[in-house]
């Protein structure tokens, strides 16, 4: 369930992040519509966002792929002891809950109060709430802990 549980969580936080992105992005062209000619200055902030949502993309696909090459050697004791897998998918969990919040965050500042209201398209509250809880309910700490002795005997990548 490991692995399963959290490339499939880690996948659907990219989505709630991709959700936010696209949200940021309609408030900025709104904005940019209004100014023709002229940038608004959050384009850049949008581009700041798009990258990590980029490298939160690139986490989960590695993740992903890593698990389907175990998995297409259908051998059950690939999976055990298998210290680099285990410490990439606590890492793919880890690294997609932080990036969901930066994501998140970014798009937040990026729509203003448009952002922090409950109501209207460029509305990003559920998805703010939902960014820090992915780091809450599996605790980011815990899983963390359970890595760094893993660290201390495994060797290369």
């Amino acid at each position: 369930m490991h692995p399963a549980a959290h490339t499939l969580w880690a996948a659907l936080w990219v989505s709630i992040a991709t959700d936010a992105w696209k949200r940021a992005q309609g408030f900025v062209r709104k904005r940019a519509r209004k100014t023709p000619g002229q940038m608004p200055p959050s384009t850049m902030r949008l581009a700041e966002v798009d990258a990590k949502l980029f490298t939160m993309r690139g986490s989960v696909r590695d993740a992903v792929r890593s698990y389907q090459d175990l998995l297409d050697r259908n051998d059950p004791a690939a999976f055990q002891a298998n210290v680099p897998f285990a410490t990439q998918m606590n890492n793919t969990k880890v690294t997609a809950s932080q990036l969901m919040v930066e994501v998140v965050g970014g798009c937040m500042i990026i729509c203003g109060i448009a952002g922090y209201r409950n109501d209207g398209k460029h509305s990003l509250a559920r998805q703010l709430r939902n960014a820090y809880g992915a780091q809450i309910m599996v605790n980011n700490d815990r899983i963390l802990g359970q890595s760094s002795p893993i660290l201390l005997v495994r060797r290369g990548f």
